[in-house]
């Protein structure tokens, strides 16, 4: 008997290097999380005939998430923001994103149409309200106690939020302490009193250099303000250039959007945030000038009716108007 070996090449057998192996396994992966996004958006249409909206919510998310550039799961999760949730904008948002990936759906195409003109209109109440918010703010003298009180606040408010984004643990009075004081709050890490410092240190920059000037800003300005920021915390890193990257989601979502090809959602996002303000400064202004403005829009409307009534022992109770 003869034992015959054959060369590998010879067998019919692809040999794949490891680079093609990780691909074709990544688009298996993909295939499979298609199949799936399918499955899940034929459930979630099924959810939304029988008038199951939680549940079929639920599911749309669930087949964006496997498949974000399908475009029929993005069309008809978009119907069912504009039909159930009554949310144009957001709808319209998705089926934009469904043209940028199959120009020709008919479905996107048909409700692109129908939505275009009404999300303009809106887009453009918005901003025309903003711009009334912003002539009706500058209206207000700039000596006026109740603005000079809410500029103050709204800095201290400025530099708790930002270092609270990063994972610092101060509370806002404890902010304003360091901030107003420099004395130390037991308890607290070194690098978080410096992260506090260093924002102070480059908002007062910015205010003493940057906010009258003429002109615009430039790289320089830029590192100037980075290296006090991280002057207190990280003087190596400070004013230079980061090497690696970093993360925030919603607004690196919107700007994702962006580069898709709808600048839209990040104008909202910018108008919402600058909306927000506006209200907090004319919010101070105009109707309780005299207390400190709240931390947020939702406590802001939240506590406006309650009224805090101290006892002899002086301990307060909520009280509805």
């Amino acid at each position: 008997n003869v034992l015959n070996v054959y060369d590998e090449s010879n067998l019919g057998l692809p040999i794949l290097s490891p680079g093609e192996l990780q691909e074709s396994s990544s688009n298996s992966n993909d295939v499979a999380d298609e199949f799936e996004a399918i499955a899940s958006l034929q459930l979630a249409l099924d959810m939304k005939l029988s008038g199951k909206r939680r549940k079929a919510i639920k599911l749309f998310q669930h087949a964006v998430a496997l498949a974000p550039q399908h475009p029929d799961v993005l069309n008809h999760y978009g119907e069912f923001l504009e039909q159930i949730q009554n949310d144009i904008i957001r709808a319209d948002e998705f089926y934009v994103k469904a043209l940028t990936y199959e120009p020709n759906h008919e479905g996107a195409l048909t409700n692109r149409q129908r939505t275009a003109r009404v999300v303009e209109e809106l887009d453009k109440r918005t901003l025309s309200r903003i711009d009334e918010k912003r002539d009706a703010l500058s209206a207000i003298p700039e000596n006026n106690a109740a603005l000079i009180r809410a500029k103050k606040e709204a800095y201290f408010q400025h530099i708790y939020h930002t270092v609270g984004i990063e994972g610092n643990t101060m509370n806002l009075a404890q902010t304003r302490a360091i901030v107003e004081t420099r004395t130390a709050v037991v308890g607290k890490s070194i690098d978080e009193h410096n992260e506090i410092l260093g924002l102070d240190a480059a908002m007062k920059y910015i205010n003493a250099t940057l906010i009258n000037r003429v002109g615009s800003i430039t790289i320089k300005d830029l590192l100037e303000i980075h290296r006090r920021v991280l002057g207190h915390v990280d003087p190596i890193e400070g004013g230079h250039f980061r090497r690696t990257q970093q993360y925030r989601h919603k607004y690196y979502e919107y700007l994702q959007i962006a580069n898709s090809g709808d600048v839209r959602p990040f104008v909202r996002f910018i108008a919402e945030c600058t909306e927000q303000t506006l209200d907090l400064f004319l919010w101070a202004t105009t109707e309780f000038s005299k207390q400190v403005p709240a931390l947020s829009q939702e406590s802001l409307m939240r506590d406006r009716d309650r009224t805090i009534i101290l006892d002899d022992e002086g301990s307060g109770d909520f009280l509805d108007d």
